[in-house]
Parts: structure tokens; sequence; C-alpha cells
């Protein structure tokens, strides 16, 4: 549904430039769908358009800022959001918070092995709403220092806001346990139904063989994955 609606805009963004080539609207309606589709040579493109028709359009430069930090190219996006905070003062602090960002990202590049630059990445994400970004900063930091009850806490908390419930309370239960609690987490095995018994069937073998086998099989993975089950 989503695709279908972005393809529409986008279809009315190009027929609105063929008549009338220096449609600001419709070159920043193709620049931001060239975003969310993850094109940042288009987006940059389209927003460059913009400029160099109307060189202060300021929204233009917040744009260009955040094509440049999805390629790493740290020194234009600062650029960039310095320049829309001059043009237009009211963007102050949104331009203040994306130095921020740049400045964290630029230490997470310069050393990928520091646990610290993404938990404090993951939390500028999760104060901004982007739950999905700050889930992959806190599963690296995790990934680096696993014995860091609080990168466990705030994973869980955005895996919660995402709704990946089963892997929010696995984190919980990690967390919990390095606090020195003892968690009872407990699982159900949803065994048995239709697939079961036909593959029982199929195998010319009772169920309860089949079924016990399957259970053994999936919690060995279970357990193999760090699961905490």
């Amino acid at each position: 549904f989503a695709l279908g609606i972005a393809a529409r805009h986008k279809q009315q963004a190009l027929a609105a430039l063929e008549r009338q080539p220096q449609d600001l609207k419709a070159l920043s309606k193709l620049g931001y769908i060239a975003w969310n589709e993850q094109q940042y040579d288009a987006a940059l493109q389209r927003f460059q358009q913009v400029l160099a028709i109307d060189p202060r359009q300021a929204a233009a430069y917040v744009h260009l800022g955040a094509n440049y930090i999805a390629q790493e190219r740290f020194a234009e996006a600062t650029a960039a959001y310095q320049q829309a905070g001059r043009l237009h003062p009211a963007y102050a602090r949104l331009v203040e918070q994306s130095l921020d960002l740049i400045q964290h990202l630029q230490r997470a590049h310069e050393h990928p092995d520091d646990p610290s630059v993404y938990l404090q990445l993951g939390n500028i994400y999760a104060s901004d709403g982007r739950s999905d970004r700050a889930v992959e900063m806190f599963e690296q930091a995790v990934a680096l220092a696993p014995s860091v009850a609080a990168a466990w806490l705030n994973l869980a908390l955005n895996y919660d806001v995402e709704e990946r419930d089963t892997e929010a309370m696995d984190a919980y239960s990690r967390q919990k346990r390095m606090q020195g609690f003892n968690v009872l987490y407990p699982m159900g095995w949803d065994a048995f139904g239709l697939p079961a018994e036909n593959y029982a069937l199929k195998m010319g073998r009772h169920p309860s063989q089949t079924v016990a086998e399957n259970i053994a099989r999936f919690k060995k993975q279970c357990q193999s994955l760090g699961l905490s089950f």
C-alpha cells in the first residue's frame, strides 16, 4: 500500500515537472521519495536542483544534510545544516541536534569497536522517535559489550516500541539476570497441529515421536542462538 502511494506521488511530481520544470514542490517531493527509498544520489540531485532555482530554501539544505549523513559525508552534512540554520533561525534546535548526531556518527566511524559510541547514538535516535535506528545502535552496543545491562534494557525498550515482543522479552531477561535476579522465562511449544499430523503421516511414524524430536531440535537451535528461554 505504502509503495503504491509513493509511486502515485512520484508520477504526479514528474507530471508537474513536465508542465513546469522549476516546480520546487515537485522537485522536493521527488527528493524526499528518493531519500525514503534510500536512493541518496537521486535525492541529492533533486534538492540541489531546488537550491539552484532558489538558494534560500532552508528546508532543502536540511534534506541535503540528511542525505549526506546517510552517505557518511559528514563534512558536507555539517555545512548543509549550518546553512539551513543561517537561512532559517527557527531551525536552530534541529540544526543543533543534527550536528550532535553527526559528531557521534563520526566518532562511530573512527572508533567502530567502542560500545559507548553506539549507546550514545541509540539514545539519540530513541529520543528522536527513530526506534528502528535505535535498535540497530543498541544491537551493535550489546554485540561489542554483552555484559552491559543498560544496553540490554535500552534494546528491550526499543524492541518493545517496534512491537518485536519476543526479542524484547529476551533482552529484558538478560538485563535482569545481569542485575542478579533469577528469571523464569517460560516458553510453550505450539507443537501439535495439522502440519505436525501431516508430517507424521508422510513419514509413516507416530506423532508422539516426530513432535518430541522436533521440540528437541528447536530447543537446541534456540540454545545455540543464545536465546534465554
